[in-house]
């Protein structure tokens, strides 16, 4: 909280050179612009810059005082609610220098011309808070310390909040699209188990919807997915196709209408058509999930 040593000071205080917008006027028309003489004209032109040089000067000193007093208030605040410890020779330090920042800002606002903003500069080094810094720097640090920390959680709380909205919606999707799926049956009447699923990219939240029976050769689904399906079926009565659950369906549409999409951020949620509560992937397809990085549910990765 150093204001008064603040190197940046040296710029406001000293003489700045500001570019006008268009040189002087030329000697031939003095006159035409109303001046008397060259040297009426180059007094009223030193006038115009020296105007500019306090207008920059008084902006920047006073966007530097309240840099310093905000976070001088904000600290001051902290330590009031107890949002993390201070010792009374630290709180001590922290209210004289908020006051003395207070009385600056108010002398830097009100300053005006370069030898009012000097004097405000130099009424901080007669408060007793000019020596205090060495207490006020390291509790500065704490906090500011301290609110990366709290950003840092805010940030984990609200990832996981969109996660689970995400999550929620693919499971409102996946009831839908069970809802909306009717049951197969074979030549003998009996039903076929043909899941539903949904995937959904927790990068997006995008959710596509796929059905077992769904056709794809393992070939097609590879090349889109950019790796390789286990080349054997992990039980009996898949070997015919090992390749032809809802889930690899699923993937195979979120792919192909998102670009971009992570596996590893991919959710799989499955039912059976006409259901009510989500199931987890079969046999086959927890290996390439579980392999691949990807989530599902009523499945422990």
């Amino acid at each position: 909280m150093g204001i008064y040593h603040d190197p940046r000071w040296n710029e406001i205080l000293g003489t700045r050179a500001v570019t006008a917008s268009a040189p002087p006027p030329r000697v031939e028309n003095v006159r035409a612009l109303g001046y008397r003489s060259v040297a009426e004209m180059q007094k009223d032109w030193d006038k115009t810059v020296a105007a500019m040089n306090w207008n920059a000067a008084h902006q920047s000193a006073r966007k530097l005082i309240t840099e310093y007093y905000e976070d001088c208030r904000q600290l001051r605040i902290a330590i009031n609610r107890k949002m993390f410890k201070a010792d009374s020779i630290q709180e001590d330090a922290v209210d004289r220098t908020f006051n003395a920042l207070s009385f600056m800002k108010t002398a830097i606002e009100t300053a005006k011309d370069m030898e009012e903003l000097g004097q405000a500069h130099e009424s901080y080094l007669k408060t007793a808070a000019c020596k205090l810094d060495h207490l006020c720097d390291p509790l500065l640090a704490e906090y500011e310390a301290y609110l990366d920390e709290l950003k840092r959680k805010e940030l984990i709380e609200a990832s996981q909040q969109k996660l689970t909205a995400f999550r929620l919606g693919g499971n409102a999707q996946l009831r839908k699209v069970a809802l909306g799926t009717s049951a197969r049956y074979d030549s003998n009447g009996q039903p076929i188990c043909h899941m539903v699923c949904v995937a959904v990219d927790m990068k997006t939240g995008a959710t596509e919807s796929g059905r077992a029976g769904h056709g794809l050769t393992r070939t097609a689904l590879e090349n889109r997915f950019g790796f390789s399906l286990p080349t054997t079926a992990a039980n009996s009565f898949t070997v015919s196709n090992p390749y032809n659950c809802a889930e690899l369906d699923a993937l195979y549409q979120l792919m192909g209408k998102n670009v971009g999409v992570d596996i590893k951020q991919v959710y799989f949620a499955s039912m059976m058509p006409g259901g009510s509560f989500t199931i987890p992937p079969c046999a086959n397809c927890q290996r390439w999930i579980k392999d691949n990085g990807a989530k599902a549910a009523r499945f422990n990765c």
